[in-house]
């Protein structure tokens, strides 16, 4: 894939996955990718991705992604993300926090996905 590529497939990702919709994973991930965040356990295969985010979505109303600025390194078919997350509370209280993300393709499927956003002021 070359840069365009590596971007598009980013930002199509991150799109769906504010559309809450489980079906997003099959179509963006490899079966065998992993997913990190934080400093949780890594989350092997698609199925356990797709659980692990809709609980951690589950405690919101909804969480959505911006993303700011993306760097890609075509070498090594991979995507750097700053992100702004909002955070939208049971209670209709947003938090907005920044973060990054790194994505690693495989042909045009992820397979690691990596997230670092402070979540401290989520109480």
């Amino acid at each position: 894939m070359d840069d365009t590529q590596l971007r598009r497939a980013t930002d199509a990702f991150y799109a769906d996955v504010d559309t809450d919709d489980p079906a997003v994973f099959p179509r963006h991930l490899q079966p065998n990718a992993t997913f990190r965040f934080n400093s949780e356990e890594p989350v092997p295969g698609v199925d356990n991705i797709r659980q692990a985010v809709e609980v951690w979505k589950g405690n919101f109303a909804s969480v959505r992604h911006e993303i700011r600025d993306v760097t890609v390194d075509q070498g090594k078919a991979q995507v750097g993300v700053e992100l702004v997350v909002t955070y939208t509370a049971l209670n209709d209280e947003a938090t907005v926090v920044k973060g990054a993300s790194f994505v690693t393709f495989n042909d045009d499927l992820i397979k690691d996905w990596r997230v670092y956003v402070d979540t401290s002021g989520l109480g």
